[in-house]
């Protein structure tokens, strides 16, 4: 967001902060945390795993890698990868299935951002969290990253 002052930038969305390691040991746990998700994180935003928390399951910090893919995407191109701006029918359970099942697709014509850019966001947004890397993950292939540009260069 921008702020009133058309801009300094300003952070938000951190309705849905928590502690990063949560063990869901029941049923009521995982509805009780579903609830909160849908009711204080942005869904286009949200990872796939608090669409249907499962019961025996661990949400992590790799909620946060997936929604850190999500703005990266939108930065780099100014919309969510959940709500393309074509496709301005997708609306809540579209939106929801969408992120679930991980369909996402960059727009055509962005090769400028061969430099790895689409590499991380496509890295953070790995449907399943167990195959998603973690923060430390990410920040080591952005830091690949930047070493072979500096070595292209």
């Amino acid at each position: 967001m921008i702020a009133d002052d058309g801009v300094t930038p300003v952070l938000m969305d951190f309705g849905s902060l928590v502690r990063a390691r949560k063990f869901i040991a029941t049923r009521q746990e995982a509805l009780e945390q579903q609830d909160q998700a849908a009711e204080h994180s942005t869904m286009p935003y949200r990872a796939p795993e608090l669409f249907d928390v499962k019961t025996g399951s661990t949400l992590s910090e790799k909620v946060d890698v997936w929604s850190l893919g999500c703005t990266l995407f939108a930065l780099l191109y100014g919309y969510s990868p959940f709500e393309p701006p074509t496709e301005s029918s997708l609306v809540g359970d579209s939106i929801a299935l969408a992120v679930t099942q991980g369909q996402f697709k960059f727009p055509q014509g962005t090769n400028y951002m061969d430099w790895g850019a689409k590499e991380v966001v496509r890295r953070c947004l790995v449907v399943d969290p167990g195959e998603r890397p973690s923060v430390r993950e990410v920040r080591q292939l952005i830091e690949e990253i930047i070493t072979r540009m500096e070595n292209e260069s």
